[in-house]
């Protein structure tokens, strides 16, 4: 159902959607708040497929890689990940995300959260 979606973790300081609000606040105001689909799937890569990277999910540290990539907001405000690669936050955002048992020939991306 969401495979190749578009993903972007939707902070309360992202920018505003044409509406004026922005994800986070529309986020709250929807009836249907959230979606839980139970499937075990032996997915190893996490793909952008806008960008055509991977990660390696075996290769990943203490910190998840995925919120961090595809939000919207951070150094606007309280809570915002300071560290190193900083400057990749939410360099994911709204791209085309999967995961895959595959990496579909494309190039691994290295990054330094957690690491």
């Amino acid at each position: 159902m969401f495979y190749k979606s578009r993903l972007v973790w939707a902070g309360d300081y992202a920018d505003p959607e044409n509406s004026g609000d922005n994800l986070y606040t529309m986020a709250h105001q929807a009836e249907d708040k959230l979606i839980v689909i139970q499937k075990k799937t032996e997915c190893r890569f996490i793909l952008n497929h806008t960008k055509k990277l991977f990660i390696n999910k075996d290769t990943l540290g203490d910190i998840h890689p995925l919120s961090l990539l595809t939000c919207e907001g951070n150094g606007r405000g309280g809570g915002d990940y300071h560290g190193s690669d900083e400057t990749l936050c939410g360099s994911w955002a709204r791209d085309v995300i999967s995961l895959d048992s595959t990496n579909c020939d494309y190039t691994e991306f290295i990054h330094g959260f957690g690491k």
